[in-house]
């Protein structure tokens, strides 16, 4: 077995689990999920894969929402293809958010459709990671910069028009090391 063929088998689904906020799920032609990612289990309240194996949508969300992806695993499992599309979705808090969703269909040696996967992300969850890397953005491309001067934390909380507390709090908040460690 080659280096691609062991990364295709072992490796690949169990990468999905690096981007946390990430849902990820494999379902046969029958509609029943096949693997889910690890936040697609913590989604479900599940623990393991077996937990979700030969489950249905319709064991796993409200109807009115089940009811959308079985039209959606007849679209894809007919070839078509789902891009980025905004949907309703249940939170694993049980309540109802933003999602943005794609599916595909699985394909077999001979091309024919024997499943589907899809992935789909919390726009909320989504826009708290962007805001948590804007939040030190300008700091760090400061760093990055001039990292090659002799810069202290004054100058950096300078450049993000920060005080050095303020400057600080951002960077354990969100890159859980103080200003003066990322420099070094």
């Amino acid at each position: 077995m080659d280096l691609i063929d062991h990364v295709r088998k072992r490796h690949l689904l169990a990468m999905l689990d690096l981007t946390p906020d990430l849902l990820f799920w494999i379902k046969d032609a029958q509609g029943q999920f096949v693997f889910g990612n690890q936040a697609f289990l913590d989604h479900q309240g599940l623990n393991t894969v077996s937990d979700l194996s030969g489950k249905t949508d319709f064991d796993c969300s409200p109807h009115y929402l089940a009811n959308q992806y079985a039209r959606d695993d007849e679209y894809v499992l007919g070839g078509g293809e789902i891009t980025n599309r905004l949907e309703m979705n249940t939170t694993d808090t049980g309540g109802i958010a933003w999602f943005s969703t794609s599916k595909r269909p699985i394909f077999d040696d001979h091309g024919a459709v024997v499943g589907t996967y899809g992935m789909t992300r919390h726009l909320e969850k989504l826009a708290s990671i962007n805001s948590e890397v804007e939040a030190v953005r300008i700091p760090v491309e400061f760093i990055r910069n001039n990292f090659s001067k002799n810069i202290s934390v004054a100058d950096v909380a300078a450049a993000a028009h920060l005080s050095i507390s303020a400057l600080e709090r951002r960077f354990r908040k969100n890159l859980n090391k103080t200003p003066r460690r990322f420099l070094n």
